[in-house]
């Protein structure tokens, strides 16, 4: 015999076997008792919740040969013919392949024929949100007043998308999620039927990973049994779905947490390495983080957070070490990242990248990176509560852009007695000349090679000295501010050339940065606080 799937072979027949739905399947048995049939039905609801396998147990209700009854017999020929889609009173039609104007004009001139085996010519639309404008205003009138045999059932999982036309003129009833237990009760049930075992861990995590579906819920434990050689357990169904266990999960959230980025990075590499789906982990990871929410702010979250007494004992536990404003941070920062990863050709790469945001919090620049570096800065000043404040003549601001250090100091005296003055006086203006475009010079180096960025301002490279046709430059700091200028030498005489309008040779001497004043031990760790949490290219200290 053909293997038939598990979703397929335990399709509801009856209402009773829809699962999770009883609000719905009540009042459409009440409806069929007390003959309050309505001619257009609107069921909506997320996939795999049951609104076919009901919109058929319906037409089976209304068409049985013991009906209309609540609890068709599935045994006459009417009833097998519409479970096999062979009865021509029942038309199941797929708005998504038949949305046009034509195939609604169609339909319309067949309602008028009066059904030919069944008391009820039943249309099951599916996916009705999917029909064009043109088709929803070709079906409005036949949709308002069909014939007396006629009804319709529209099943839809965008019901926002339907013209409100459409909406008023249907009986609607929204299928809920299914709930965890609902899903493991269904799916031991099944495991019973067919003599196999499975450990509650297993199910469980099927039934977290279906969202609240019945048909994925089933199709993953159809793939899971395949996998399967005797007992079904939480490791098989992980490796399945390629999710990660609670353990590394929580271990993953202490190394955020611990703003450790090389571990972060670490663990994400030995997922790619196991060929695990980071997509999955990170909506896995966003879950974890949801009910660290859950945990942080309710007092009884049992009821909220769909995990076993010690799982969320210990997610009571890790939410004590977040802030609220931490856990939303990352929330949001993850979110955005879900939605990269998805779509990216190479998915580590926006995951890594939200690592470094969630870790650096210095090196992000939207709102929730701002609030987090004030709440590190407000925690830097508490902890040097009972310490002198530093004094008034210190002060701490953003370092303006674009503000050169002057160079009067450091510029080596001119010896008169190896130059005529008149010589010493045109060096002199040329110099001053080149020190007034300096800026320009920097900002053009900065703008066409970025990676010299930092090496231009950590060694805040200065004119010192004109000979001739070459310019003497003074580079501070470490000797490698100057080796990385040196390497880029052919850059630095195109910019200074274009910039002065003339042809000029560089050469670089690394020269000694005056020393910053003395402060004193309590002012200079709070200094250092702040360039900890601002960075050190912000910051200057001003007298």
């Amino acid at each position: 015999m053909t293997y038939i799937a598990l979703y397929r072979e335990w399709r509801p027949k009856v209402f009773e076997e829809v699962v999770g739905q009883q609000h719905i399947t009540t009042t459409l048995k009440n409806s069929i008792k007390n003959n309050r049939i309505a001619h257009a039905y609107l069921f909506c609801g997320i996939r795999g919740t049951g609104k076919t396998s009901t919109a058929k147990i319906f037409a089976k209700a209304l068409n049985c040969e013991e009906g209309p009854t609540p609890t068709p017999c599935n045994e006459c020929r009417k009833c097998k013919a519409i479970d096999n889609g062979r009865l021509m009173d029942v038309i199941e039609i797929d708005a998504a392949s038949n949305r046009g104007i034509d195939e609604i004009r169609e339909l319309r001139d067949k309602i008028k024929y009066p059904p030919s085996e069944g008391r009820y010519k039943v249309y099951i639309i599916d996916e009705v949100h999917m029909l064009t404008k043109e088709a929803f205003n070709a079906l409005l009138k036949t949709l308002e007043e069909p014939p007396q045999y006629v009804v319709f059932i529209l099943a839809t999982t965008e019901p926002h998308r339907l013209p409100e036309t459409i909406l008023s003129r249907c009986q609607r009833y929204d299928f809920k999620r299914l709930t965890t237990s609902d899903i493991i009760n269904k799916m031991r049930e099944i495991l019973d039927k067919h003599g196999l075992k499975a450990d509650d861990q297993a199910l469980a995590a099927i039934a977290r990973n279906s969202q609240g579906a019945m048909r994925d819920a089933l199709s993953l434990l159809d793939q899971c049994i395949s996998y399967a050689d005797t007992e079904l357990t939480k490791d098989i169904v992980l490796e399945i779905l390629g999710t990660v266990n609670e353990e590394f999960l929580f271990d993953f959230v202490e190394s955020i947490r611990a703003k450790d980025l090389p571990a972060c990075l670490a663990k994400i590499d030995e997922l790619a390495y196991n060929g695990k789906d980071l997509h999955q982990f990170v909506n896995d990871l966003l879950y974890h983080f949801r009910n660290l929410m859950v945990a942080r702010v309710s007092q009884n979250p049992t009821g909220l957070i769909d995990l076993s007494e010690e799982s969320i004992e210990a997610l009571r536990n890790q939410s004590r070490y977040f802030k609220l404003e931490e856990i939303l941070r990352v929330i949001d920062t993850l979110s955005e990242t879900e939605r990269d990863v998805k779509w990216a050709s190479h998915p580590r790469i926006p995951l890594e990248m939200a690592l470094v945001k969630l870790t650096k919090p210095e090196v992000d620049d939207s709102i929730m990176g701002i609030v987090e570096r004030i709440n590190r800065l407000e925690r830097c000043l508490k902890s040097n509560k009972g310490q002198r404040e530093p004094s008034a003549q210190t002060s701490i601001r953003p370092q303006k852009a674009d503000t050169f250090p002057s160079t009067e100091n450091s510029l080596p005296k001119q010896n008169k007695k190896e130059t005529g003055q008149n010589d010493v006086n045109i060096k002199r203006k040329t110099l001053e000349e080149l020190q007034q475009i300096w800026p320009q010079v920097i900002a053009r180096l900065k703008q066409e090679k970025p990676s010299l960025k930092a090496f231009i301002q950590s060694g805040n490279p200065q004119p010192v000295e004109f000979k001739g046709k070459q310019l003497v430059i003074g580079v501070g700091g470490m000797e490698l501010n100057k080796t990385m200028l040196e390497r880029n030498i052919g850059l630095v005489e195109k910019v200074i050339s274009e910039v002065y309008n003339g042809d000029l040779k560089a050469a670089f001497r690394l020269i000694k940065q005056p020393a910053p004043k003395k402060v004193k031990k309590d002012e200079q760790e709070l200094i250092q606080q702040v360039i900890s949490v601002f960075g050190e290219n912000l910051v200057e200290i001003e007298e």
